[in-house]
């Protein structure tokens, strides 16, 4: 979840705006209209959360995640 104390929440965001934003190419189009809510760390995320891994050594992670 967003600290409100350092960032203001600017969601939910569509998954295609993400990727719109981000210059990605959506795997699944049927996932286009999904809402996500906020951020969340690879090991706490949901199905309304997104989340993102910055090296190999997170592989595992990012492929357990529940991250939407």
């Amino acid at each position: 979840m967003v600290d409100s104390r350092f960032f203001s929440a600017a969601g939910p965001v569509s998954v295609a705006e993400l990727c719109d934003l981000g210059g990605a190419r959506l795997r699944d189009p049927s996932q286009a209209a999904r809402q996500i809510t906020s951020v969340a760390p690879l090991d706490a995320a949901s199905g309304q959360t997104v989340a993102f891994a910055v090296n190999e050594k997170r592989r595992d992670e990012l492929e357990a995640t529940l991250a939407g």
